[in-house]
């Protein structure tokens, strides 16, 4: 329930390092929408030179404002396969250190991990998110902190004006200004940091040379095999 705090993770985090070490450099930067989401996602050069950028130094001040000068202790429960969910919660860890926040891994399985997401049992959680058909899909659990599954995770947070701009855009039809709500929400999210961002790893797939009309969609659902054609 303390904005400082979660900035303050935020800013310790060097999300290039997992990119690098995690991902063997193919992964973007992330804000709330996906990198690859038609022109909705704040592009990763942004993102690093903004809210993304490491500084250890404001972290450890921000620390100290809230309270906290000598760090805390946190438990960071993460899937445990696939095992790139660990190896990312490690360098998390590694990296909170600098500002005293000593963080233990906890890997699950993914039922295990299902289960602490909708009913809220954790302090700290590692996980990823999957497809949405629409904008308001990324960023809802913001939008609507008390419904669902989300009325456990943000029990101490809450925005007005994120709230009431979700409700707009959910029935906006304007394309144009429904962008304009969609960023404004993604920059107060980055901001307010009820989730911490990370990286978007690419994905990839090998066919033979005889398929055609192949690409690789970002969902990780297969719609080319809709217009793919076999050349022999």
């Amino acid at each position: 329930n303390k904005k400082e705090v979660r900035q303050a993770m935020s800013k310790a985090i060097n999300r290039q390092t997992i990119i690098d070490n995690v991902y063997a450099g193919e992964a973007l930067l992330t804000g709330p929408v996906p990198p690859g989401y038609g022109d909705w996602f704040i592009k990763p050069e942004e993102l690093a030179a903004g809210p993304f950028k490491q500084d250890v130094a404001a972290a450890k001040q921000l620390l100290a404002t809230a309270g906290f000068p000598n760090g805390f202790d946190i438990t960071l429960h993460t899937i445990s396969q696939p095992a790139d969910h660990v190896q990312t919660a490690e360098i998390i860890k590694e990296q909170l250190k600098a500002i005293n926040v000593n963080v233990t891994v906890v890997p699950e399985e993914l039922a295990s991990i299902a289960k602490r997401v909708g009913d809220g049992t954790f302090d700290f959680l590692k996980t990823g998110r999957g497809m949405r058909p629409d904008i308001t899909g990324f960023i809802n659990d913001f939008g609507r902190p008390d419904a669902g599954s989300a009325k456990f995770w943000f029990p101490g947070w809450k925005n007005a004006e994120l709230s009431d701009l979700f409700e707009k855009l959910a029935v906006n039809l304007d394309n144009a200004t429904r962008h304009t709500q969609a960023r404004r929400i993604q920059d107060i999210v980055l901001d307010e940091a009820p989730h911490i961002y990370l990286v978007q790893d690419f994905k990839f797939q090998a066919v033979r040379n005889y398929v055609k009309n192949h690409y690789v969609s970002f969902t990780t659902f297969n719609v080319p095999l809709r217009e793919d054609w076999l050349d022999k």
